[in-house]
């Protein structure tokens, strides 16, 4: 279960990225420069839509560039753009485990996703979606297919007026999980921190497992 849940923390970064680097319009563009000018962090609530019984969770997720830190039920990963951390604080593990820019390594790795969502995206179709907390409010809801393999079948971005990330929705291509729709409970920006907050602040004593596959 662990397992699955350390991939569902994959796909919620997806969320962003899809945002930044989806489609040259408008509001797109300037969530990306929103983005890219400062350190982003979304508070999320997911909910992974799978056999035999649905999994709930929340988590906060913190990006700048291509460098990210994201926790949820004790679960912890770092990327400082070079590397990438997974923490399992229950059972004391951790997992370090190189970038790469490969098509196929989004959901696994999704610092990849920040340099190469534009060109292997694209939006298929835009249109008005309704608030979930304010049902008169009308939000832009764009559909995205990838032009690449990478886990999933399309994807669905809903963002509000004002281009605050609100809610996506992601069909999943095979496994365990069906679908994942994830709603962003708050956005805070913030200025740009140092490289080193992207990395894990503690050390690994012999109490940890540890498996560096650098």
């Amino acid at each position: 279960m662990r397992n699955i849940l350390k991939y569902a923390l994959y796909v919620v970064l997806i969320i962003a990225s899809s945002l930044a680097r989806a489609q040259d319009t408008a509001l797109l563009e300037r969530m990306y420069d929103d983005f890219s000018s400062r350190l982003t962090t979304l508070d999320i609530s997911y909910v992974l839509e799978m056999l035999p019984a649905d999994m709930t969770g929340n988590a906060v997720v913190s990006f700048q560039d291509e460098a990210y830190r994201l926790s949820a039920d004790g679960l912890e990963i770092y990327c400082d753009g070079k590397s990438v951390w997974t923490l399992d604080n229950i059972s004391k593990e951790v997992i370090i485990e190189p970038v790469t820019d490969d098509g196929e390594d989004f959901i696994r790795n999704p610092a990849s996703l920040f340099l190469g969502l534009k060109d292997n995206f694209k939006v298929t179709d835009i249109s008005e979606g309704g608030h979930m907390r304010e049902p008169d409010v009308k939000d832009v809801v764009y559909t995205l297919v990838p032009v690449v393999e990478c886990g999933m079948d399309e994807c669905q971005i809903q963002i509000k007026k004002n281009g605050d990330l609100y809610h996506g929705s992601f069909i999943m291509s095979a496994g365990q999980i069906d679908i994942v729709r994830i709603l962003v409970n708050s956005i805070t920006r913030s200025a740009k921190r140092d490289i080193g907050y992207f990395r894990p602040a503690q050390s690994f004593d012999s109490s940890w497992i540890v498996t560096d596959l650098r």
